[in-house]
């Protein structure tokens, strides 16, 4: 299941923003399980989302990110909803001349 959420987060910036907008969502970190034959109950993502001159890109690749995150978890049939977290925010990286 996180395998497929974390692909399918990838693709997040080329489907939701625009080619005239600027953003970044990466997968920093994956953390599942201890045994290399035990599948683990639960696996924990650190995702970090930029994006440079507008909120609004960045609210956009946020919702289609959480919505990946609730769609893998409901398509794998995980027995619970699975919990986000904000870590940090920072306002949009603004270019200056």
């Amino acid at each position: 299941m996180v395998a497929a959420t974390v692909m399918r987060l990838q693709t997040v910036t080329s489907r939701e923003v625009a080619l005239d907008e600027q953003a970044m969502l990466t997968v920093g970190s994956l953390h599942a399980g201890s045994k290399d034959n035990i599948i683990p109950d639960e696996a924990e993502l650190t995702v970090n989302t930029r994006s440079f001159d507008d909120e609004q890109v960045r609210r956009r690749v946020l919702s289609a990110a959480e919505r990946v995150i609730h769609a893998e978890s409901q398509a794998s049939a995980a027995p619970g909803e699975p919990e986000i977290t904000p870590l940090a925010h920072f306002p949009p990286h603004r270019q200056r001349p």
